[in-house]
């Protein structure tokens, strides 16, 4: 989970909601240093997923939990 101001958030940062609703085709995401938990990742997963020439995702510095790196996996499978 995305936390702002100690407070857990699960949903995407803002900048990517802009980007995608806005018509972008993403090559890359870097969502490193946001601590995205499972919650995260899967508030994430629509919209990355329609990304059709999104190549490359980064989660390092995420405190990335098993249940999160599950949620990682259901998003590239």
């Amino acid at each position: 989970e995305r936390r702002t101001h100690g407070h857990p958030n699960p949903h995407p940062p803002r900048g990517i909601r802009r980007g995608v609703a806005a018509g972008c085709n993403l090559k890359a995401v870097d969502v490193s240093d946001n601590a995205l938990g499972e919650k995260g990742v899967r508030a994430l997963a629509p919209l990355l997923s329609s990304q059709r020439q999104l190549a490359t995702i980064k989660f390092q510095n995420n405190g990335i939990s098993a249940a999160a790196a599950a949620a990682i996996a259901e998003l590239l499978t």
